[in-house]
């Protein structure tokens, strides 16, 4: 609970602030950049202990990539079929179908401590080779999606 309770509170908290002319703001304005290289570094921490025991489940990882890459493929699609159905902006299309496809599933990756021990590994495994997929192909929409909108 608490790893959904304090992330939201301070989030809460950081856009309260930001609303006034405060510290907190100037630190905003000012590390603009960050998410990058935090996201990048968050990534590493993450996979960078677990890449052996991916290395041991190709099988199951090799399983789930066809289902990941399908979603992935037909999600922009339908965002662009729906954004044109509402009429949405160029700038609201593309929000649509980048949040379409990509899920955050770093952020259930906490729930995976819920689990019973030996279904903990190759549930990670899977949050993982889901979380890459996406940035990979994010990092293609981010040249592709202009083009089509």
């Amino acid at each position: 609970m608490i790893f959904f309770v304090l992330p939201l509170f301070v989030a809460v908290t950081i856009q309260y602030c930001l609303r006034f002319d405060s510290p907190i703001r100037k630190i905003q304005q000012a590390s603009a950049w960050l998410p990058v290289p935090t996201m990048a570094l968050t990534i590493f921490v993450i996979v960078a202990p677990q890449v052996q025991r991916m290395a041991n489940m190709k099988e199951e990882i090799f399983a789930v990539i066809p289902i990941y890459i399908a979603f992935i493929v037909i999600m922009p699609v339908l965002s662009v079929m729906i954004a044109r159905l509402y009429r949405l902006k160029k700038p609201a299309e593309r929000a649509l179908i980048f949040s379409g496809f990509t899920r955050n599933s770093l952020a259930v990756l906490p729930l995976t401590f819920a689990l019973p021990p030996a279904m903990q590994s190759l549930t990670m495994t899977i949050i993982l080779t889901q979380t890459v997929c996406e940035l990979v192909f994010e990092l293609i929409y981010i040249r592709l999606v202009p083009k089509w909108t």
